[in-house]
């Protein structure tokens, strides 16, 4: 089993990935190693919590989790946001 997933791994390419194997995704990928698992879920589900209870509506609610959880992706190094290739700002902190 261990032969067939090196040799799936190592040169199966996916077109959906961009031509690219499992192997080489793994390289592109941030890791998650040395992110405690248990105080990113907590700190995740205390700013969705936060974000839903002082929604108007429902959608507002439901886009409100979802920045929460974005929010906290980028504090942690697992996700850059951006926008047209510069850095992403909430429409709420774009200043004129």
């Amino acid at each position: 089993m261990e032969k067939a997933r090196v040799l799936l791994n190592k040169n199966r390419v996916r077109r959906s990935k961009g031509l690219k194997t499992a192997d080489e995704l793994d390289e592109r990928v941030p890791s998650v190693a040395g992110v405690d698992r248990t105080a990113f879920y907590q700190k995740c589900r205390n700013r969705m919590q936060q974000a839903v209870a002082s929604a108007k509506t429902i959608r507002a609610g439901r886009m409100a989790e979802r920045e929460a959880i974005f929010e906290t992706l980028e504090e942690y190094g697992l996700i850059k946001r951006t926008r047209g290739g510069m850095p992403y700002a909430p429409k709420s902190e774009i200043i004129f």
